[in-house]
């Protein structure tokens, strides 16, 4: 079974870590040239003693949860059409050209989310969870474009109108999607040639008086590596990946600050399919003890990794749940950045 689906607790893990004979990150790390995180496994999971929790009942990210909209009958009536979907048969969508179906919605960004979401189930079809086969290239470049457009559509215009900016207080600024790719590297440790370095496929970021925050990270995906009990599963390479990107999103090696200096959210998306996933060290001390974290240390601080379900933009509920996924998102970046300048003028 999956990484995801099986260490759970400190306990699985040490199992794990001794029947795997895990090493430490460094040990891990090629000396003669960068490491990519894309390139990660299960044995860097280990290295960097990853805990995840087991998925909520409800399908929701632990994170998120306390700020998640009960009810979305108050949001813009643009958001509830989205939520709604097309009056139109999805496979009716397939068949019709781009300014057809822009013309029978407004605003025009809302034509554009059906647009992108019916290129999915045009001929040959591709909307069901598809496998990628090593070895096999098949139109994956297609896929992983597809769903970029998708998902970029979809978040900015849930951010573009579903923030409610009349009630903004002038601290605080609005979310905004980045659909530029944003590299990162750190060298690790210091003073040596062991370095990390990772991409990701966008984001959500919000502006404040000291530059960009990166709120959530993106991970396009074209395929899913496998399918379990009807519904695709989390391989440990891509976990792994995601791991690498929210590690140095946490050293500070990207860009942008992250809102919040100890957690970083990923939003991987394959199709018309979207999740979420939370990132965060058991305590301070995680980073500053990263290249010494010993896999078989049962003392040592660990990352704790959780997730939403995955959530089908081609069905009301996943939409809906997505929609309150973002708008959660907001909600819990501003208050961050409300206790972070409160801490900052005491």
């Amino acid at each position: 079974m999956a990484y995801f689906d099986t260490v759970h607790n400190p306990s699985t893990f040490q199992q794990k870590a001794l029947l795997e004979g895990a090493k430490n990150l460094t040990s891990l790390l090629d000396t003669q040239k960068p490491t990519p995180a894309s390139f990660w496994g299960p044995e860097h999971l280990l290295a960097l003693r990853v805990l995840c929790r087991p998925l909520d009942r409800e399908g929701n990210l632990p994170l998120l949860e306390p700020y998640l909209p009960k009810d979305l009958a108050s949001v813009d009536p643009r958001i509830q059409a989205l939520i709604r979907g097309p009056d139109q048969d999805i496979q009716a969508l397939a068949r019709m050209a781009e300014p057809q179906i822009c013309h029978l919605y407004d605003p025009e960004s809302l034509g554009l989310v059906w647009v992108a979401l019916s290129k999915f189930f045009r001929s040959p079809p591709v909307n069901q969870p598809r496998v990628n086969h090593p070895g096999v290239d098949q139109d994956s470049y297609a896929q992983y474009y597809l769903t970029l457009g998708l998902i970029e559509i979809f978040m900015r215009l849930v951010l573009a109108v579903g923030q409610n900016l009349k009630d903004q207080k002038p601290d605080v600024s609005p979310l905004k999607w980045r659909e530029a790719r944003s590299p990162a590297s750190h060298q690790l440790p210091a003073g040596s040639n062991r370095i990390i370095t990772a991409i990701d496929d966008g984001g959500v970021r919000l502006f404040c008086w000291d530059g960009a925050r990166t709120v959530a990270l993106l991970e396009a995906k074209p395929c899913f590596q496998f399918i379990e009990n009807g519904k695709p599963g989390i391989p440990d390479e891509p976990l792994a990946h995601m791991t690498g990107q929210a590690l140095l999103a946490l050293l500070g090696a990207t860009q942008e600050s992250l809102v919040v200096g100890t957690s970083v959210i990923t939003i991987p998306a394959t199709s018309h399919y979207v999740r979420f996933f939370s990132f965060e060290p058991s305590s301070p001390e995680y980073l500053t003890q990263l290249e010494h974290l010993s896999p078989t240390d049962d003392s040592g601080p660990y990352l704790w990794v959780s997730s939403s379900d995955w959530f089908d933009i081609s069905e009301k509920e996943g939409r809906e749940m997505v929609v309150r996924h973002v708008l959660a998102l907001v909600t819990w970046a501003h208050e961050n950045m409300r206790k972070e300048a409160a801490e900052e003028s005491d």
